[in-house]
This record gives C-alpha cells, sequence and structure tokens, in this order.
C-alpha cells in the first residue's frame, strides 16, 4: 500500500484534476488551460514545459484499484495531433496496464513521431508530494485536515514558553502564528531567544515564524544561519542552553517530510 493511497482516496475526479493542476505547477510547468466541465476532447488539461506543450489526460480510479488501460486511453496520438502539442502526459491515481505502458513505449520509439508520450502513476507522483507546498496539500486534504501535528504522547509534551512573558506556550496551536525564534544583539552579546511577537523587542534580526521552522528544511536552513552567528560573533552564556531547549522541543511538532515543504 502507498502512504498516500487514502490522500488520494479522498479526492473525487475534479478534485484530482486540480491536483495535478497544483502538481505540474510545483514541477514547474506553466498551465495554458485549467480543468472544465463537459466534453474536452481527450484533454483535461494543457501545459507548458521548456518550450513545449502537452495535454495531460488524468485518470482517477483509486477507489476501484483498477489500472489505466489501452480502453481508458484511446486515440492517444490523434489527440496530440488535434490539438496541436508536442506530447501527452497521464497522470494516474494507480498505476498502468502492461498494455497501455507498451503503447506508451511503441510511440515514444517511433521515427515517425517527434511527440513524447510520457505517464505519471501514483508512485511516481507519491516520489515528488514532499516537494509540494504543505498548505497546498491541506487543500486536498492531506493529514486529514489537522493544522498541525503532534510527535509525542500527550502526556510526555513539553512545552515551550515564551522566554518573555514566560506564560505562553509557541507550541501550542493557538499560539504558533504569533510566535517566533531570533537571535537577537544586546550588549554585544548575541543572545538566542523565543517568544510571542508582541512580546520581543521591536529590533530583532535574524528571526523566523515558528510556523516556518515547523518544517525541516526551514528549521534546517534557520540553524545554518544561527550557526554562522556563532561562529562571527561574541555569544551570551545562556545562548547555547536555550537553543538545545528550542531544537529539542520544536521536534515535538515538526511536520514529517512526506506532508510537503513550506514554499
Amino acid at each position: 500500500m502507498n502512504i498516500y493511497d487514502d490522500f488520494y482516496r479522498g479526492m473525487d475526479p475534479n478534485e484530482w484534476e486540480f491536483f495535478a493542476v497544483d502538481f505540474l505547477k510545483t514541477a514547474g510547468y506553466t498551465i495554458l488551460d485549467l480543468p472544465t466541465i463537459g466534453p474536452d476532447g481527450g484533454k483535461d488539461l494543457k501545459v507548458e514545459y521548456e518550450g513545449k506543450k502537452y495535454i495531460v489526460s488524468c485518470k482517477h480510479f483509486i477507489r476501484s484499484g483498477k489500472t489505466v488501460n489501452l480502453s481508458n486511453e484511446e486515440n492517444i496520438l490523434d489527440r496530440v495531433v488535434q490539438h496541436e502539442v508536442d506530447g501527452f502526459i497521464g497522470f494516474y491515481s494507480t498505476q498502468i496496464s502492461n498494455g497501455l505502458k507498451e503503447r506508451f513505449d511503441k510511440l515514444n520509439s517511433n521515427p515517425k513521431y517527434n511527440y513524447t508520450f510520457e505517464y505519471l502513476d501514483k508512485y511516481l507522483i507519491s516520489q515528488y508530494i514532499p516537494c509540494m507546498n504543505f498548505q497546498t496539500l491541506q487543500k486536498f486534504g492531506i493529514c486529514n485536515g489537522l493544522t498541525y501535528v503532534l510527535n509525542v504522547p500527550k502526556n510526555d509534551y513539553k512545552p515551550l514558553n515564551c522566554l518573555f512573558c514566560g506564560k505562553k506556550d509557541i507550541l501550542n496551536p493557538l499560539n504558533i502564528n504569533s510566535s517566533i525564534v531570533t537571535v537577537y544583539n544586546y550588549n554585544n552579546e548575541y543572545h538566542y531567544a523565543y517568544g510571542c511577537k508582541s512580546c520581543i523587542p521591536i529590533s530583532i534580526f535574524p528571526w523566523a515564524d515558528i510556523a516556518q521552522v515547523l518544517h525541516l528544511e526551514c528549521l534546517m536552513d534557520w540553524n545554518d544561519e544561527v550557526d554562522f552567528i556563532k561562529n562571527e560573533y561574541k555569544i551570551s552564556e545562556d545562548f547555547y542552553k536555550y537553543e538545545s531547549i528550542f531544537n529539542n522541543r520544536i521536534l515535538q511538532r515538526i511536520y514529517p517530510s512526506n506532508l510537503g515543504t513550506w514554499i
């Protein structure tokens, strides 16, 4: 079973087409025609990549579990010619049959045709989902609509209270969007701090939103920035203490990498 099967299953065929739009945008394609209601002439959308245009055919069979076969993708070459494009992309929530794969292979290897025929099945799509924007994935139902995750049992959870007011847990979902982590200069020393935006001094730099560093790639970028400051400037005696507390407790809320990226 693919770890994204439930995610795919939660979409209806129309949503699957619009998921294809966002997926291909992330992959660098320009969307030329969006999905429409009614007859589409054998295309669900039209895209462009590196100067070449493609029609995209979306098949969403995840709920039945059946493969996409030749009868589901008839007249592929005729459709490419009809829409005056350079190729065809199949976007499928299940796998394709051997017969359809052979059809793609023969079309691609035939020297008479200067077209490209490609497909993305659920396994190929799944490899690239971690590169997509988390907010986009949420739109289509990933994480079952949860805004934030908790990676430890509730009884083991340790709050990360604001270092300034000492009251608010900045990892509480109600406070995440109004909290930051920062390194700031005070009395010619750099201090590590985290807390409510309203509590932290205005003149701080650098800083990062807590909602942002819940994504692993953003947390790594933040720590790289902090490492540069530690190597180049004088830091306070409690710098390492608060840095360690922050890095340990942020892991309680960090998003799994398969839920996408910050941007």
